[in-house]
């Protein structure tokens, strides 16, 4: 059955037992984004009634290229509770998770609460509290084959976990669109990426998501964290014993214990 809620459950269920769930486009052909934004509201009502609280954003199709495959002017995005994210220096266990993978990340902390769309990067810019050095790991509850950008959404865009450094960094310091990243496995350069990967500017990206948001009816609140998108292009695929760091240019670095 093509049911919100019932998918939904599924999805709740999925992220509680570490199960693999069918993508839903393979019953609904006809699923879209909002349907898909309903059915992961309806998985985050349930985490709320478990005692969770929504504590971050987490941004996908924040590449040109993507929206255009997908035919989308936004960057979609899924949701974060506070159990889901980590301390900086805590340890992430991949036995938690199918396969997750880490991605370098610009995180914006928000300074208000926002009803209204933003429409210029100054109105947000001004919502900014303050940006840090960030580590996203994703995992998708989905087996091995192509989804559906909407599957994905459904999915909580493959939101596993996340975390940030302590020390954040005024916006009027820091260019995002020229930061750059260089992120490191076991001592082992992997990948480079900069902000302006995103959408040419991190800012674009977090504004655009932000409207998305607030047209599906999302509370933006004051304190939210925004992970505004991979500066590396692709996830890493990491392994227990790997020491993970992403060092940014001008915001510090931030890194992670792999354990099994």
């Amino acid at each position: 059955m093509n049911n919100v809620s019932d998918w939904g459950s599924r999805f709740y269920q999925a992220s509680r037992s570490n199960s693999i769930q069918d993508r839903p486009s393979a019953t609904w052909p006809e699923l879209s984004f909002d349907d898909a934004y309903r059915i992961q509201a309806t998985h985050m009502e349930r985490r709320k009634q478990d005692g969770e609280t929504v504590a971050a954003l987490k941004l996908g199709l924040t590449q040109l290229v993507d929206q255009e495959k997908w035919g989308v002017s936004a960057p979609t995005y899924g949701t974060l509770t506070d159990r889901m994210l980590l301390q900086e220096g805590a340890a992430l266990s991949v036995s938690g998770g199918h396969a997750p993978r880490v991605e370098a990340e610009i995180v914006c902390v928000l300074n208000r609460n926002v009803t209204m769309p933003l429409r210029s990067l100054e109105d947000t810019m001004a919502v900014v509290a303050s940006v840090h050095a960030g580590i996203e790991i994703v995992d998708s509850r989905f087996s091995a084959g192509s989804s559906s950008a909407a599957d994905s959404i459904a999915d909580n865009q493959s939101a596993f976990s996340g975390m940030w450094s302590r020390r954040g960094h005024l916006l009027e310091s820091t260019s995002l669109a020229e930061e750059t990243c260089d992120f490191f496995v076991s001592g082992k350069l992997v990948a480079s990426g900069s902000g302006a990967k995103i959408l040419g500017n991190p800012l674009t990206a977090l504004k655009d998501a932000i409207n998305e948001a607030l047209a599906h009816d999302l509370e933006i609140l004051s304190g939210l964290a925004v992970f505004t998108g991979n500066l590396l292009g692709s996830a890493i695929n990491v392994s227990p014993g790997d020491h993970v760091v992403a060092r940014f240019s001008s915001l510090g670095e931030v890194s992670i214990e792999v354990v099994g």
